[in-house]
C-alpha cells in the first residue's frame, strides 16, 4: 500500500529551483532515509510532503487517508528554559489536549448538575468515552514511557 506519492513535483524556492518532475512512493513498510549534500534538497522534499512548502502548479502530493506526519527542523527553535522532557512530550499536542480534555470532563462528572441529569450524564459519558479511544490511539498512558525511551536513545538522560 502506498503512504506516500508525490507526481511530477516541481519546488523552487526564491529564483533556485529545488527539483523538477519528481515521481516518488513511499510504501507502508518502507524505511526511507534521504542522503546528499547540503542544499541538495532533504529538507526540502520533507517541508514539501509536510505541507510547509507547496509543490509548483501541475504537481501533486498525495498521502494515504490516516497517515500522521511530523517533521523536526535540523535547528529546532525551543525556549531556553524548556527541558528535552517537556519538549519532548510537547511533541503531539494531540496527546496533552486528550489528556487535558479527560481531566477537564472527569471534573465535570464530578458535578452534582451532570451527575444528577440522566440526560447530561448519558452524553458526557459518550464524549468520555470517545476521548478515551482518542487518548489510547495516541499512546494513552504510555505516551511518556515512549517519550523517555527515544530521549534516552538520543543519549539524553
Amino acid at each position: 500500500m502506498i503512504c506516500i506519492q508525490l507526481n511530477h513535483v516541481s519546488l523552487t524556492l526564491g529564483a533556485h529551483p529545488i527539483f523538477r518532475d519528481l515521481n516518488w512512493e513511499i510504501q507502508h513498510d518502507q524505511k526511507v532515509g534521504l542522503i546528499g549534500p547540503n542544499g541538495a534538497g532533504k529538507s526540502s522534499l520533507l517541508k514539501l510532503i509536510t505541507g510547509e512548502h507547496a509543490p509548483e502548479p501541475g504537481g501533486a502530493i498525495v498521502l494515504s487517508r490516516g497517515l500522521r506526519l511530523g517533521y523536526l527542523p535540523q535547528q529546532p527553535e525551543l525556549p531556553p528554559n524548556q527541558t528535552a522532557w517537556e519538549a519532548g512530550l510537547a511533541g503531539d499536542t494531540r496527546w496533552a489536549e486528550a489528556e487535558s480534555a479527560l481531566k477537564r470532563l472527569e471534573a465535570q462528572l464530578a458535578l452534582p448538575e451532570v451527575y444528577g441529569d440522566d440526560k447530561r450524564l448519558t452524553r458526557a459519558l459518550e464524549e468520555q468515552q470517545r476521548l478515551i479511544e482518542v487518548y489510547q490511539s495516541l499512546g494513552g498512558d504510555q505516551y511518556p514511557a515512549r517519550v523517555r525511551q527515544m530521549l534516552l536513545g538520543l543519549g539524553l538522560d
